[in-house]
């Protein structure tokens, strides 16, 4: 189990790295109306995405 939640939790960490190149196309199109918009799912994708790496890295070093 351990060996899965760390595997999920790369994964995860992954699709936080994912959220940067949006993140800089929002930033260099800020003439678009919905640029805000995306930066702000882009960087709330991020939050998330790094909470859940965290906290599974965190369970899979705790005793089973």
């Amino acid at each position: 189990m351990k060996v899965v939640k760390i595997i999920l939790a790369v994964l995860a960490a992954l699709w936080a790295l994912a959220y940067i190149p949006k993140l800089i196309y929002g930033m260099t199109h800020m003439g678009d109306p919905l640029a805000i918009s995306r930066m702000a799912g882009s960087v709330i994708g991020m939050v998330l995405a790094s909470a859940i790496s965290i906290i599974l890295f965190k369970s899979s070093r705790g005793k089973s």
